[in-house]
């Protein structure tokens, strides 16, 4: 592995390269201020407990509306075997 100090900037950082199966990962985050920081931070770290979660336990409950939109096609699908009224009533309810 290679060990390597840098300047970033006004920053002065140590990289730490080539390493094989790293076990560790640095992620370095920067923004015109703070608020951005700290949100791009926030952010990040939803993304990564998202993946952990994923990573632990393979499955998936689709969300943002997923549930409501599969019951409204179940629903217009099922409207489809009613006669008459009954269908548009289904339809306008789905």
């Amino acid at each position: 592995s290679l060990v390597e100090e840098r300047k970033i900037g006004e920053d002065k950082m140590t990289f730490i390269e080539g390493c094989k199966n790293p076990r560790a990962v640095t992620i370095l985050i920067r923004g015109g201020t703070e608020r951005i920081v700290d949100e791009a931070e926030r952010s990040l770290h939803d993304a990564l407990c998202v993946v952990r979660d994923v990573a632990e336990e393979p499955k998936i409950l689709a969300g943002g509306g997923a549930p409501e939109l599969e019951a409204s096609r179940a629903l217009k699908k099922y409207a489809e075997t009613l006669p008459g009224r009954e269908q548009l009533a289904v339809k306008c309810f789905a």
